[in-house]
């Protein structure tokens, strides 16, 4: 009989870090489920520490070749066998014994939902200061009428937040890093029903050894990570939407100082570029702050 939920780790080395994952799944008061981990490691350690033999059924596999983010979590999932997939990164844990059981009580609760996500205390480990986030109850409507919205503010969180479908199975995109999670929450909402669990369940680490960390106000990266977004989903919006999007290519090619095609290319930017900023780029030619003016004014939005 295949279990209610399966937890999906996808790991890279740290297996100190994976250990206190395992101890807060072990610590767990609902048993009714599997751990899977998809090891991407530079050495045994992971393995290792999987084969010392928990009190639960945990599947453990090797990558021959490193996937890397996000396909090694892609790799994870597709080993499940539960109704339910509770994706975590390796450095991550639950801070809940109940937070299983709590999921669980929310899927039965509402059987509509395709996706739950649950509130977080981040933990910055560089200096080991704690801060709870919970989504603001005033905004939990509106990410799914505007998830646009999320690339200029990620209100879901980290991937280790989310439970969701099995039957869902939809794949992280492996052209993305930085932008991969609001991505992937985008393809969700349009097609899925999301619902927040307020309870902070998880903990999720920020360090300097992350990957994402590195990329923080990388211009490359998120320029060109966020053009390619913006090919892939504006046709899908709606008008107001579409104004979302638009307001936040604005406000990186403002902020990296974006003037004209050349800087699109010096980041190697090969796709097709979008109409929307060859007009802006175009403006920015002839008087800048003022095409910034303008088009900053008929991009106005107001849904938070």
């Amino acid at each position: 009989m295949n279990p209610m939920i399966s937890i999906c780790i996808p790991a890279y080395n740290q297996a100190d870090k994976l250990l206190k994952l395992l101890q807060s799944i072990d610590n767990q008061t609902y048993r009714d489920f599997e751990v899977i981990v998809t090891d991407d490691s530079t050495s045994n350690e992971v393995e290792s520490l999987c084969k010392t033999g928990f009190q639960f059924p945990l599947f453990y596999f090797r990558n021959k070749t490193p996937k890397g983010s996000p396909d090694n979590w892609n790799s994870a999932i597709s080993h499940a066998k539960g109704e339910w997939i509770k994706l975590i990164h390796h450095d991550d844990y639950f801070n809940s014994p109940n937070a299983f059981q709590c999921f669980v009580d929310e899927a039965e609760k509402s059987p509509q939902i395709d996706y739950f996500y649950c509130g977080t205390n981040i933990l910055d480990s560089n200096n080991d200061e704690e801060f709870p986030y919970v989504v603001d109850s005033d905004h939990l409507d509106k990410i799914a009428a505007y998830p646009a919205y999320l690339f200029h503010k990620n209100l879901i969180g980290a991937p280790s937040t989310g439970f969701f479908k099995r039957s869902i199975s939809l794949k992280y995109d492996k052209a993305l890093i930085w932008l991969v999670d609001i991505e992937y929450y985008n393809r969700i909402i349009e097609t899925n029903k999301i619902k927040n669990v307020q309870q902070r369940l998880i903990t999720t680490v920020i360090s300097e050894e992350q990957l994402t960390t590195g990329l923080k106000d990388n211009r490359e990266v998120e320029i060109r990570e966020f053009l390619y977004c913006y090919q892939k989903h504006i046709g899908k919006f709606d008008a107001i939407n579409r104004k979302i999007m638009r307001h936040r290519l604005l406000d990186l090619f403002k902020t990296f100082h974006v003037d004209d095609l050349k800087d699109l290319k010096a980041i190697q930017f090969n796709a097709p570029i979008p109409a929307f900023a060859k007009l802006l780029l175009f403006g920015c030619r002839i008087n800048k702050p003022l095409t910034y003016r303008i088009f900053y004014k008929l991009n106005h939005f107001n849904v938070f």
